[in-house]
């Protein structure tokens, strides 16, 4: 029975099954005896006869007839010595047996022939085709067979393996991290070494470089110091020539010819804002004030602006003398500027124990107004309005209030039609807002030079406002301000409004002192 006939299916069973059956008849004719001992089949079970089958290996013929006790009586029998017996099986015949009966049927001959060609090759002492097994298949074999022990021995060899594996790593690793450690260690004292080193350099650099811009610095403090002094001392030599005289001399000329020469648009200015260090040279410029404005600000609307933006810091900064403030407000008005803070007191110091310098009066005052409107728009000539009429209503001195008033007539004609007759309306309420009707007079100039640009219906309800200012006067001053203002306006107001205010004139008749204030009547 070949080991596939042993297993219970038996699918496997074709002619190498036969080549098996070959395989025993022919190592029972060379040994004498089956693969399996008769006895010991005989005494085993069914299964381990199978078992013995599939599984156990015969030994080889040669082996099997030296082991044999009937070894003498099969040599006599063949006519041979014992000794040479045993040899002749040896090698060839052996494993031509053995491959008829392999376990593994791809293992044996393919068929019949194959089996007898190979003992005819063998008889006619030819190369063989069956061979020893490989060491390979004898190990996979064995294997097979001790399954159970080879697996523990390789679990226990593995564990040998690892743990020998994970020591060795282990102490690899330590050498290399101690060799690393002390690699780094030596890479580190290095690298601090030279980081020290770096360091020291460093601040040796560090402190070459301070040393040489301390000295860039001081040379430039130095140089600043040198221009500023130069600068200085040029602006001085300009100032000592200007404003001293009445008329302008041919050394002040060239003052202002070298100033314009500046090509320096910021030294220019600086020019003009040295002049404000000192109250007295403020002021002589500003006796130039037209040659300033060439000189300093030319045809430039930067500069100008520039120029006007400084004169308006200057009379808004009240530590700034009060001198530097007119001089400034001045030359602000020379400018063109309509901010003008410092206006009332450059009208309040024009006269008086308080006149600043002798040649400024308040007659110039007006007149610089009137030139200076030609450039101004209409916010501006507005803001200017305002800043006089603030002088005229709060201002006690005759003389200043005048002055103010002259410049509000000179502001007239550079006011539009809308605000002309904004400001009529406002002067005509202004007995009505301040609850005085006496200040009424302090504008009769400034409403006569308003009264010729407005219409008919604003010229009557002016006369509404009067009426009403006629009727409500009950004293000797009232009345004088109400006629004060009644002769200036006289040439404007209605026959009609003149008829209704005669009542009026018997009661200022009544009054001794009060002829003069009604002449205008006759």
């Amino acid at each position: 029975m070949s080991p596939e006939q042993a297993e219970y299916n038996n699918l496997d069973v074709d002619t190498r099954t036969d080549i098996y059956s070959l395989g025993v008849v022919l190592y029972e004719l060379l040994v004498g005896t089956t693969p399996l001992e008769r006895q010991q089949v005989q005494q085993a079970a069914f299964d381990e006869i199978l078992r013995l089958i599939k599984e156990v290996e015969p030994p080889r013929p040669s082996i099997r007839l030296s082991a044999s006790e009937s070894m003498p009586n099969i040599a006599a029998q063949r006519s041979i010595d014992p000794k040479h017996l045993g040899t002749s099986l040896k090698g060839d015949l052996d494993w031509i047996v053995m491959k008829s009966l392999e376990k593994e049927r791809s293992r044996r001959y393919d068929t019949a022939n194959d089996l007898a060609r190979d003992i005819e090759r063998f008889l006619n002492e030819e190369a063989v085709e069956a061979c020893p097994p490989s060491r390979a298949y004898r190990l996979k074999k064995y294997v097979r067979k001790h399954r159970t022990q080879v697996i523990t021995v390789a679990l226990v060899f593995a564990a040998l393996l690892a743990g020998i594996t994970g020591t060795t790593w282990q102490a690899v690793r330590a050498t290399r991290a101690e060799r690393d450690a002390t690699k780094a260690s030596e890479t580190a004292i290095a690298s601090e070494a030279k980081a020290r080193q770096s360091e020291q350099q460093a601040l040796r650099a560090k402190t070459d470089a301070e040393q040489a811009e301390q000295e860039v610095i001081t040379a430039l403090k130095a140089e600043e110091v040198a221009l500023e002094d130069a600068e200085r001392q040029f602006i001085d030599r300009l100032f000592r020539r200007i404003g001293y005289a009445d008329e302008l001399g041919h050394e002040e000329r060239n003052s202002f010819v070298e100033w314009a020469a500046i090509a320096d648009d910021e030294l220019r200015l600086r020019v003009l804002e040295r002049a404000f260090n000192e109250s007295d040279t403020a002021l002589r410029i500003t006796r130039r004030a037209e040659r300033v404005v060439h000189a300093c600000v030319g045809m430039s609307a930067r500069r100008r602006a520039l120029a006007i933006e400084f004169l308006l810091k200057q009379q808004l900064d009240e530590r700034t003398e009060p001198a530097m403030r007119v001089a400034a407000c001045l030359l602000a008005m020379k400018l063109g500027s309509s901010s003008l803070p410092a206006l009332p007191e450059a009208m309040a110091r024009a006269k008086g124990p308080d006149k600043i310098v002798p040649w400024m009066t308040l007659e110039p005052l007006s007149k610089r107004i009137e030139e200076t409107a030609v450039s101004f728009s209409a916010e501006q000539v507005t803001e200017v309005w305002d800043a006089f009429i603030k002088i005229v209503a709060n201002n006690r001195d005759y003389s200043t209030a005048s002055a103010a008033e002259e410049a509000l007539a000179a502001l007239v004609p550079h006011l539009t039609a809308d605000q002309r007759l904004t400001q009529w309306r406002r002067l005509m309420q202004i007995p009505h807002e301040t609850g005085s009707i006496r200040k009424l007079s302090k504008f009769s100039g400034t409403l006569k030079a308003l009264a010729p640009y407005l219409s008919h219906q604003a010229i009557t309800d002016g006369e509404v406002a009067l009426a009403q200012l006629i009727g409500k006067a009950d004293d000797y001053t009232e009345l004088a301000a109400v006629t004060s203002t009644l002769a200036d306006l006289a040439p404007h107001l209605s026959t009609e409004f003149l008829e209704d205010a005669e009542p009026m004139l018997h009661r200022l008749r009544e009054q001794a002192d009060t002829y003069g204030a009604i002449a205008w009547v006759h």
